[in-house]
């Protein structure tokens, strides 16, 4: 049995998140991938078994580490009036969530949401969407308790919509890991904000 080597692994891995974000999962050659990581296709058998289980080596961690991100963000209560100090505490909590948004982190949402059809995750944009309308929604509660007014059911489904699209759309450009985590807390702080000053 050959004895594997994490470098050649990790080319594997590295190599094929890029396949995967320019041609998604179902276009996504192994012929290139194991050129690009500078090895055979033979031994890329060594390593996985197929590509699926490459897919999945670099998304499911990704899916689960985003879903807890909105999670533990989820114990955070916006309410109506948000003063600039506490904006500002706020934003310092995001930030510091999204010390998890690298490079590698962003290309694999970017393939999970937009490139794996033909896959177990090939719906996981909607689910996504789901639970970040929910999510919103309970923002929504918050603000309509305060401000005394209802809003339309849709109404956090659209929110939710907008959200993810301008996130992906941030994803797939190229910035600094600083940049990126910026980009990404001011862009969530925005969304808190605009949702809580609608009461």
């Amino acid at each position: 049995m050959q004895v594997q080597k994490e470098e050649v692994r990790e080319a594997l891995i590295n190599k094929a998140a890029d396949e995967f974000f320019q041609h998604g999962f179902e276009k996504a050659s192994i012929r290139r991938i194991a050129k690009a990581a500078g090895t055979t296709i033979g031994n890329f058998y060594n390593y996985f078994q197929n590509k699926e289980e490459l897919f999945y080596t670099i998304t499911t961690p990704v899916y689960e580490n985003f879903i807890d991100l909105f999670s533990d963000h989820h114990q955070e209560q916006v309410e109506h009036g948000i003063h600039l100090e506490i904006s500002k505490d706020l934003r310092n909590k995001i930030h510091e969530a999204m010390k998890g948004f690298d490079k590698a982190f962003s290309k694999g949402l970017v393939i999970l949401i937009d490139g794996s059809k033909g896959t177990k995750y090939e719906h996981v944009r909607e689910e996504i969407l789901v639970f970040i309308t929910v999510h919103f929604e309970n923002h929504l509660k918050v603000v309509s308790e305060s401000a005394q007014r209802q809003f339309h059911p849709y109404f956090s489904r659209a929110i939710a919509s907008g959200f993810l699209d301008g996130l992906l759309d941030i994803l797939k450009k190229e910035y600094s890991k600083s940049e990126m985590e910026s980009l990404v807390a001011d862009y969530v702080l925005f969304y808190i904000l605009g949702v809580a000053d609608l009461g």
